[in-house]
C-alpha cells in the first residue's frame, strides 16, 4: 500500500488501501493528502449535533494552535485519523484501491479532530502542507454506540506514556518536538535529585529502571510532579525572570536554599512519610509559595540567602506541616492548603512609608 502513489481527478482520488478486521467491524487502512482529508471530514459533536455518530467534544483552540506550530516546525503524525464515513455514494471500493470524492462533510471524525484542525491551520500558513499524508483508517456508517465504542477505546483503554516518561525523554527528542520550559525544570529536578546537599538527594522518582532511581525513591516525589511545579517559575514570563535571574545554576541554588531552609525546620524528620513535602501536594504547594511570596521577597532585598528567607518565615517547630492535615484532600486542594499554611508562616518585615524613596 505504501509504495502507491495516489491518482487524482477534479473531483475525487484514488487511494490504495488494506482492509482489516477486528472484533466483527472492518475498517479500511489508507493514507490521504492533509487538503483532501480536511475537505471531506468534519465533528460531529455530542449533545449539540442530532445526528447518528456523534461522540465528539468541542473543539479547544489552544489544542489547534499547538499542533499547527507542531506541524509547521516539521512534526511527525504517524497515528491514523479514525474516520466514520457517513456518505456511502462518495466512497467506492473495488479490489485494489478505493475511489473517494472529495466533498464535504464525508466523513465524521471519531478520533483526530484536533489534529485535522491543527493541519488545516498549518495549510493557510504554509500551501505546501497541502499534500502531506497523513493516515487514515476508515470505518463506514457507524451507530452512535460503535462510534463511542472505538472513541473510549482509544481514550481510556489505550493510555498516553506517563508524564516522567516523556520529560525524560525531551534531552534526546527533536527541537520541535521538545518543552524548553520543561527541560528547564527538570534540570532543576535532575540537580535536586544528584546534588549530594541537596534536601531531596535521591528522593526524585523517576520513569522505570535508571542510573538516577535513588535507593530512597520509594519516598520521594515523582519528575513530573517537579516539573509541573516548577515550569510556570522558570518560563519567559515567569517570576524568575522577572526579577532578573535567568541563569539556570542560579534557579537552581534558589529552588535549593528554599528546600534547604524547609530541610532544616524539620531536623530528622525531613526524610519521614509524615512530613508534607515529601508528597506531591507538599512540594506542588512549597513551589507555588515559593513564586508567589518567596521569590519576589528575597528579590525586592537582592538577596537569596538562606538567611533572608528564614528571617522571612515564622520556622516554629510546633508549626511544622504534617501528612496528616492533608488527609481526605484532593490534589490540588491539598497543595492549596499548604500553600495557605506557608502563607501564615510568611512574616517579612514590614515596610513603612517612612522607609520608601519617591
Amino acid at each position: 500500500m505504501a509504495q502507491k502513489k495516489q491518482s487524482a481527478t477534479k473531483d475525487a482520488i484514488k487511494l490504495p488501501y488494506t482492509e482489516v478486521k477486528q472484533g466483527g467491524k472492518s475498517l479500511l487502512l489508507t493514507s490521504m493528502p492533509a487538503w483532501a482529508l480536511v475537505e471531506v471530514s468534519y465533528v460531529a459533536v455530542r449533545r449539540v449535533d442530532e445526528e447518528e455518530g456523534a461522540v465528539q467534544r468541542p473543539l479547544n483552540e489552544k489544542r489547534i494552535s499547538k499542533i499547527r506550530d507542531f506541524a509547521l516546525a516539521g512534526g511527525d503524525f504517524p497515528a491514523c485519523i479514525i474516520l466514520n464515513w457517513v456518505t456511502p455514494e462518495s466512497i467506492v471500493i473495488k479490489a485494489k484501491d478505493i475511489r473517494v470524492m472529495v466533498s464535504s462533510r464525508s466523513a465524521q471524525i471519531i478520533d483526530g479532530q484536533h489534529r485535522v484542525s491543527g493541519i488545516e491551520e498549518a495549510i493557510k500558513s504554509r500551501r505546501s502542507m497541502r499534500n502531506m499524508e497523513i493516515p487514515v483508517a476508515i470505518y463506514r456508517q457507524l451507530t452512535t454506540r460503535q462510534c463511542a465504542d472505538i472513541f473510549l477505546s482509544i481514550n481510556t483503554e489505550q493510555k498516553p506514556v506517563q508524564k516522567s516518561l516523556a520529560f525524560d525523554l525531551f534531552g534526546i527528542a527533536s527541537e520541535h518536538l521538545v518543552d524548553q520550559d520543561a527541560i528547564r525544570a527538570a534540570d532543576i529536578a535532575e540537580s535536586l535529585n544528584d546534588d549530594e546537599d541537596s534536601p531531596y538527594c535521591e528522593l526524585v522518582k523517576y520513569s522505570g529502571p535508571s542510573h538516577h532511581q535513588g535507593p530512597k525513591a520509594s519516598l520521594g516525589i515523582a519528575l513530573s510532579t517537579m516539573v509541573n511545579a516548577l515550569k510556570p517559575l522558570v518560563s519567559a514570563n515567569g517570576v524568575f525572570a522577572t526579577m532578573g535571574v535567568r541563569e539556570l545554576v542560579n534557579q537552581t541554588k534558589v529552588v535549593m536554599t528554599f528546600f534547604g531552609v524547609l530541610k532544616e525546620w524539620y531536623g530528622e524528620q525531613w526524610e519521614d512519610r509524615t512530613n508534607a513535602f515529601m508528597h506531591a501536594a507538599g512540594f506542588t504547594g512549597a513551589i507555588k509559595f515559593l513564586e508567589v511570596h518567596l521569590i519576589p521577597h528575597c528579590g525586592n532585598k537582592r538577596k537569596y540567602t538562606a538567611a533572608v528567607m528564614r528571617e522571612a518565615m515564622d520556622l516554629d517547630r510546633d508549626k511544622r506541616i504534617y501528612r496528616e492535615e492533608l488527609v481526605g484532600l484532593q490534589g490540588r486542594a491539598s497543595a492549596r492548603k499548604v500553600t495557605e499554611r506557608l502563607i501564615g508562616q510568611f512574616k517579612p518585615a514590614r515596610v513603612t512609608e517612612d522607609d520608601i524613596e519617591f
